[in-house]
């Protein structure tokens, strides 16, 4: 665990002025990238009166960074008076930055205040940060503090909202203030995180400060607080520190509850399950109870043992309001131990006391495989017709009832749009010419709608390499408009650009099954495409799956789902990298080819889609060729997949459209048909894009 320290001699100005940073380190690496771009060397003597002004902009920001401050002021002067420069913000804003490492406070002021007033400027919430640490520098604390509600109201990047809770965090932890350290702040967090557990990793920093400040409080206030302070520790992954906190704390149901909870996303079963009992316990209803037995049920499951997951799972359903929930997963249960019958009577009570619950829309769904797998076709139409007005259902419920029926007129519907998993079956199936790359590029203009004021503006950036405040441009405004069609389009293409391509595909998605896609030019759709079908790493992609005979739009097509390209991702089991290798694994593969295994490695993009390829080789071997099988088993385990297969009759086995219907668990059932649909794409646009 970090320890945060400070020495008592370093002065508070001094310290929040370091803790700034003073210009973000992506802002230098900006300027850095623009005068590469530009081909500007900041030492040549001639550069500074013969480049036009974005170029002086840059340089000024260069020579602040580099101490330089007195060829920094002359820039600045000159560009201050400048009339309607575009970029007059990033101006005051380095005037500001300027006259704070002069140490001169009352200079800075001048240039902060008119920043502050502006929403439309990405430099508010940083004028708001450097004005509040003056402030907190002059003992002024009140009126620092009256900040955070224009802080609220303006937009700010997660390492700026960071800046802005510790500079009041630090100064609180200098002055021994401990209970202002934790409570401060605490209102936003958590709307201030990033969905992203990684993205998190940021907010340690304010997470490791209050922890040190809790553990000053008096045992009472701990006592107090300790829920909020679980619960900080939990959002930014400190799973050993919330646990270390929880057993300091005296015997209480929510204690053992939250420590079972967490020894089990640590998979330590054992201790899980004697945490759950200590906290059955001292369960004090019903409710509390029927949330024990829930979590024994599960933790049971992991272990194997069946009449523990049954008994708990009985146990679980005595309040009423668990009672759907814990049929449902008996039922589930049972079906995955092969005992259908049983499982169907749950199944069909579910339906007859449940009927609008989400439960029985799944239990419905588990009789039509049920029926489809036992070769009764009435029966399974019955099935679907009771769930084909359901949210996700419809094109399932039209393919199938046209194949049962055998009536392909249905069809024709499901290829009015044909971007889904079963218009691709359908293709298959009937031989029709669709080809979804072609198909979205259908009746695009050559021009898009009419550009929205601020375009130039990123496309100046853009061009420049200026990426970063690109996307701080972007971002300012999707805080203010969300979703609009245009600031999405950009924050995919810079994400793109920067190579993230987890968040380029989240955007150009959100567009690419979006009624805005009609409104973007065939250039513009062509961008969307490519965004949403990134090809990162196809160098040594094609090498490795040529080896292994495997087309390398299917390892494209499994990287999308599993990582989405991301090489740092990592899955609450501990999958790591592109392809999304759990250590076992890794380590097994890494044997066989003669690589030195660490953790590190796995993460490294060559050696990873070296490692998958030559795993999801393996498991082709395994089932005959068979893809469908092989990519089931990527995600499922081989294991389960041979189980699986024995239950099935042979005439099951040899239809691939029954074979991925009757997956019994949803998560892989959907993660195949996400794959397959995938590789259609990847096969349709790669002509579209050659490498």
């Amino acid at each position: 665990m970090m320890i945060y320290f400070y020495s008592e001699a370093m002065n508070v100005g001094l310290l929040l002025f370091f803790l700034l940073g003073i210009i973000e380190k992506p802002l230098i690496e900006d300027v850095q990238s623009g005068l590469k771009i530009l081909s500007v060397s900041p030492l040549d003597p001639e550069i500074l009166e013969t480049s036009d002004q974005m170029t002086q902009l840059l340089l000024a920001y260069y020579w602040l960074e580099k101490g330089d401050l007195l060829t920094a002021e002359m820039l600045l002067e000159k560009l201050h008076s400048t009339p309607n420069f575009p970029f007059a913000d990033y101006v005051s804003y380095a005037q500001a930055i300027l006259w704070r490492q002069k140490e001169e406070p009352e200079r800075v002021k001048p240039f902060l205040l008119p920043l502050i007033e502006k929403k439309d400027s990405i430099f508010s919430s940083r004028a708001i940060v450097l004005l509040a640490s003056l402030l907190l520098e002059e003992q002024k604390v009140e009126e620092a503090v009256e900040l955070l509600e224009i802080f609220r109201s303006r937009y700010a990047s997660a390492s700026v909202r960071v800046s802005f809770l510790d500079a009041f965090l630090t100064f609180w932890l200098e002055q021994k203030e401990w209970e202002q350290v934790f409570l401060f702040g605490n209102e936003d967090f958590f709307q201030w995180l990033p969905p992203e557990s990684w993205r998190r990793n940021a907010f340690r920093s304010v997470v490791e400060k209050k922890w040190q400040a809790f553990r000053h409080l008096s045992a009472k206030k701990r006592q107090t607080h300790s829920r909020q302070m679980l619960s900080l520790l939990k959002s930014v992954g400190m799973n050993d520190t919330a646990i270390e906190h929880l057993q300091t704390l005296p015997a209480s149901y929510w204690k053992w509850y939250e420590l079972a909870n967490l020894k089990y996303e640590e998979q330590d079963y054992d201790e899980a399950e004697k945490s759950a009992k200590q906290a059955l316990k001292m369960a004090r209803d019903t409710s509390q109870s029927s949330s024990v037995y829930s979590l024994l049920s599960r933790i049971s499951a992991r272990k194997g043992q069946k009449g523990e997951v049954l008994k708990n799972l009985d146990q679980m359903a005595k309040k009423s309001e668990f009672r759907a929930e814990a049929w449902f997963r008996k039922a589930d249960y049972l079906s995955s131990l092969g005992d259908t019958d049983e499982a169907r009577s749950i199944f069909q009570k579910i339906i007859q006391e449940y009927p609008s619950s989400n439960f029985a829309v799944s239990a419905h769904h588990w009789l039509f495989q049920y029926y489809l797998k036992n070769r009764k076709p009435s029966e399974a139409v019955g099935a679907l017709e009771a769930i084909s007005g359901q949210p996700g259902y419809q094109e399932f419920s039209l393919y199938w009832k046209a194949k049962l029926q055998e009536n392909p007129e249905l069809w024709k519907e499901i290829l009015q749009e044909p971007f889904n998993y079963y218009a691709f079956q359908v293709v298959k199936e009937t031989g029709e010419p669709v080809d979804p790359g072609t198909a979205l590029l259908v009746n695009a203009s050559e021009n898009s709608d009419a550009e929205e004021p601020w375009e130039p503006v990123i496309q100046q950036l853009r061009e420049r390499h200026l990426f970063f405040l690109a996307l701080e441009e972007l971002r300012l405004r999707d805080f203010f408009s969300s979703s609009h069609p245009r600031i999405l389009f950009h924050l995919a293409w810079l994400y793109y650009l920067q190579g993230d391509y987890f968040l380029s595909i989240h955007y150009a998605e959100r567009l690419l099954y979006s009624s805005e896609w009609k409104k973007f030019s065939k250039q513009e759709r062509l961008q969307i495409l490519q965004m949403a079908f990134p090809r990162s790493h196809y160098s040594i992609l094609s090498e490795e799956a040529s080896k292994k005979n495997i087309p390398p739009a299917l390892i494209l097509a499994l990287i999308k789902q599993e990582s989405r390209f991301d090489p740092r991702a990592t899955s609450p089991s501990k999958a790591r990298g592109l392809m999304q290798i759990i250590d076992s694994t890794a380590r097994a593969l890494a044997s066989a080819l003669g690589i030195p295994f660490s953790t590190s490695i796995v993460y490294d993009p060559n050696t990873n889609i070296q490692m998958g390829i030559h795993y999801f080789s393996t498991l082709l071997e395994q089932f005959n060729g068979n893809t469908i099988l092989a990519l089931i088993a990527y995600n499922w385990g081989p294991h389960r997949v041979k189980n699986w297969l024995s239950t099935l009759p042979e005439e099951v086995k040899s239809d691939e459209k029954m074979l991925i219907e009757l997956v019994p668990n949803t998560q892989p059932r959907l993660y195949v048909k996400k794959i397959l649909l995938n590789f259609w794409f990847y096969q349709s646009l790669m002509p579209l894009f050659p490498e």
